[in-house]
């Protein structure tokens, strides 16, 4: 396992001058992440477009669940199982060298995990418990939540010249699943012309999306 950036991977998001100053939530602040698509598409169970945008105008607070915790906590061991069942060597990023972007498209940002240069393998690493099993299809497969798919799919756009599929190492309860997703034309070329209109309007014009009942009762839970 080795730490960096491996030939024929696209540049950094933000020049290393500018993330010395800025810590990763802003940074992420200057485009369209992995984890934004299909919130921004409408198809994400727990975000909608305007808690993007809240996010990107700066107005929404920093909240850390207990998931989110332990998929940080469990990301290094994940990635390491994963390198040693698949028998690659991977390159594994950490903040700000995990910050890419699309070489047309600089609102179009990715924060990855790990790559397996050699196999020209992208690596999402994620954990989940058994109450989210119904969402999984088998091992192997692609069949996975339409938000998953979503963000490899941009992070497969983002490194287009560098992989040739990207896997989902899912620690499922206490069994590491391995998901393959190969890249989608229609399907990315479909998101970036979405998601690029969106942050023309709603971003760069500063004018807010629709906001749902729920974005709006969990912004003022939030400032009470």
């Amino acid at each position: 396992m080795t730490e960096g950036t491996p030939e024929g991977t696209h540049p950094l998001a933000i020049p290393d001058a500018i993330t010395a100053e800025l810590d990763f939530r802003a940074v992420r602040r200057k485009g369209v992440g992995g984890s934004d698509v299909a919130a921004i598409l409408g198809i994400h169970p727990y975000r909608s477009a305007h808690d993007v945008w809240l996010d990107k105008m700066g107005l929404a607070e920093k909240v850390e669940n207990e998931a989110m915790l332990w998929g940080k906590l469990l990301e290094p061991l994940i990635l390491g199982e994963y390198e040693r069942r698949e028998r690659v060597r991977l390159v594994r990023f950490s903040y700000p060298q995990s910050l890419f972007r699309h070489p047309q498209h600089p609102w179009m940002i990715g924060n990855l995990d790990a790559l397996a240069p050699e196999a020209r393998v992208g690596i999402d690493a994620k954990s989940t418990n058994w109450r989210q099993a119904h969402r999984w299809g088998d091992p192997g497969t692609d069949e996975m939540p339409e938000e998953v798919i979503c963000q490899v799919q941009w992070y497969a756009a983002i490194l287009a010249d560098s992989i040739d599929r990207f896997d989902v190492a899912l620690l499922l309860g206490q069994e590491l699943r391995v998901y393959r997703v190969g890249p989608n034309a229609d399907l990315q070329q479909a998101m970036i012309d979405i998601c690029g209109e969106w942050w023309e309007v709603h971003v760069i014009g500063m004018t807010p999306p629709p906001a749902d009942a729920l974005t709006m009762t969990g912004y003022w839970m939030r400032r009470a």
